[in-house]
C-alpha cells in the first residue's frame, strides 16, 4: 500500500491520525506534501447523522478531480457506491483498506 497521492501535479502523502467526533470517530483524511512535509489540506469532511463504520469517511469534491479513483488506485480506499446528501450537494463515502487503518486508525484526537 503506497499512503502517497498526485493532486493538481504535486505529491503528498495521505493520514488519518484524527477522527471527527461528533460523527461516530469518523477518519479525517489530511494530506501533506511529500518533500516538504508542508500540510496540504482535508480530503475528508463532516456530515453530523451520517450512518457510517469505523473504517468509512466522506470525502470533498475537489474540482476537476475524481478524488476516489485516486485514493483507489494508491490503495487507500475502496468506493462503497454511497453518497451522503448535505444541503445541495451529494458527498461520496468510501471505506478505507485495512492496511491504511492499521497504520493510522488507532489514534483519536
Amino acid at each position: 500500500m503506497n499512503n502517497s497521492i498526485s493532486l493538481y501535479g504535486e505529491q503528498f502523502r495521505v493520514i488519518a491520525e484524527h477522527r471527527y467526533t461528533e460523527n461516530r470517530d469518523q477518519p479525517v483524511l489530511q494530506i501533506f506534501e511529500v518533500e516538504t512535509g508542508t500540510p496540504g489540506g482535508v480530503l475528508s469532511v463532516c456530515i453530523p447523522g451520517a450512518r457510517l463504520n469505523q473504517d468509512e469517511t466522506i470525502l470533498k469534491s475537489l474540482f476537476g478531480l475524481d478524488i476516489v479513483e485516486t485514493l483507489e488506485k494508491a490503495g487507500i480506499a475502496q468506493r462503497t457506491n454511497r453518497l451522503i446528501q448535505s444541503g445541495y450537494g451529494k458527498y461520496p463515502v468510501v471505506k478505507l483498506n485495512n492496511k491504511f487503518m492499521l497504520k493510522f486508525g488507532s489514534t483519536k484526537h
